[in-house]
């Protein structure tokens, strides 16, 4: 899970991953703040799930602008 924002000429931003590597049924808690010295837009959150070498095998993203 990472935060994801765009900027004020609509560049996509990233942070960093937080990673879940306990397995199957696990959980785990972040705290996280996100800033950008031009402001930020249209904040959401990308979720991805790994394989166990590191590739994305798949991933979903959504932001404020719609309702998460």
């Amino acid at each position: 899970m990472r935060i994801i924002g765009r900027n004020q000429v609509n560049t996509l931003l990233t942070w960093p991953w937080h990673k879940v590597t306990t397995g199957y049924a696990t959980s785990h808690a972040w705290a996280g703040t996100a800033s950008y010295s031009d402001g930020l837009y249209n904040l959401g959150l990308e979720v991805a799930r790994y394989s166990g070498s590191g590739t994305i095998m798949n991933h979903c993203t959504d932001t404020l602008l719609n309702g998460i």
